[in-house]
C-alpha cells in the first residue's frame, strides 16, 4: 500500500511538473515549446507514445490504458493541450467521463471536467 501511495504522489508530481513548464511556455507565447512538454510528458506518464494515443478513439485508449489513472493522465494533459488546440477538449472530457465511469473522479479532476465542458 505503501509503495503504492508513493508511486501515485510521484506521479502526480511529475504531472505538475510537466503542466507547470507547459504554461511557463505559454506564458511566454512558445506554443510550440508547450507542447513538446505536453507530448513528453504523455509519453512518459502514460507509457505510450503520443501518436499512438491520437490514432485510436476514445474507447480503444481507454482499454489499452485499463486503468482510471492514467485515463486521468490523458485527460488532464489533453486538457492543458486544449488550451492551444481547442479541437483537442471534446477528446479531454470524453477520457474524463471514461475514467468518471470506472471510479469517482476525484474533486480536482471533476473541477477541470465541469470547465472543460
Amino acid at each position: 500500500m505503501i509503495r503504492q501511495k508513493d508511486f501515485l504522489k510521484r506521479t502526480l508530481e511529475d504531472l505538475g511538473k510537466v503542466l507547470a513548464a507547459a504554461l511557463g511556455f505559454r506564458k511566454k507565447g512558445r506554443n510550440d515549446q508547450a507542447l513538446q512538454v505536453l507530448t513528453e510528458g504523455c509519453e512518459r506518464l502514460v507509457g505510450l507514445p503520443r501518436n499512438v494515443l491520437d490514432a485510436l478513439d476514445v474507447a480503444s485508449v481507454s482499454r489499452m490504458l485499463n486503468d482510471a489513472l492514467r485515463i486521468r493522465l490523458l485527460a488532464r494533459l489533453l486538457a492543458a493541450e486544449s488550451e492551444l488546440d481547442p479541437s483537442l477538449k471534446e477528446r479531454a472530457i470524453a477520457l474524463f467521463e471514461e475514467a468518471a465511469s470506472r471510479e469517482p473522479l476525484p474533486d480536482e479532476d471533476a473541477e477541470i471536467l465541469r470547465q472543460l465542458r
